[in-house]
């Protein structure tokens, strides 16, 4: 998962910024409650993605189903953790990966066990590296 935090709660990305980064890797077909992106040139980045948001418009999480292509999708999140407050992380939580985030914005739910690592990265393919 990508998610926007700020001072502990998601937040969303600006649209504008988030579809720049995501119209170099395909399509972003807008629907009544999510975006999807279709990546392009016959590229499969993977099975499903959608973003998610509390308010309509504005998402907050990336959510991506079955990985496929590893190094463009390590591209694509590399590239997405250059927004700002942009943190990834798998749904247990093991570990958290970002660029430039502050640790401090992240909900404290997720730092109370201690046993997270939290790693920056300043590469592609440092991003789908466990």
């Amino acid at each position: 998962m990508v998610y926007r935090f700020v001072e502990g709660r998601p937040r969303p990305w600006d649209p504008a910024e988030l579809e720049v980064v995501l119209s170099k890797y395909g399509k972003v077909q807008k629907g009544a409650h999510s975006v999807e992106l279709i990546p392009s040139g016959g590229k499969e980045l993977f099975e499903a993605a959608t973003l998610h948001g509390e308010e309509e418009g504005k998402p907050e999480c990336l959510g991506i189903s079955r990985p496929l292509d590893e190094p463009l999708l390590g591209e694509l999140i590399f590239d997405l953790l250059g927004l700002p407050n942009t943190f990834f992380f798998t749904e247990e939580v093991d570990w958290v990966k970002a660029r430039d985030a502050v640790w401090e914005d992240l909900p404290d739910e997720m730092l109370e066990g201690g046993d997270i690592d939290l790693r920056r990265v300043i590469e592609p393919s440092e991003i789908l590296s466990f």
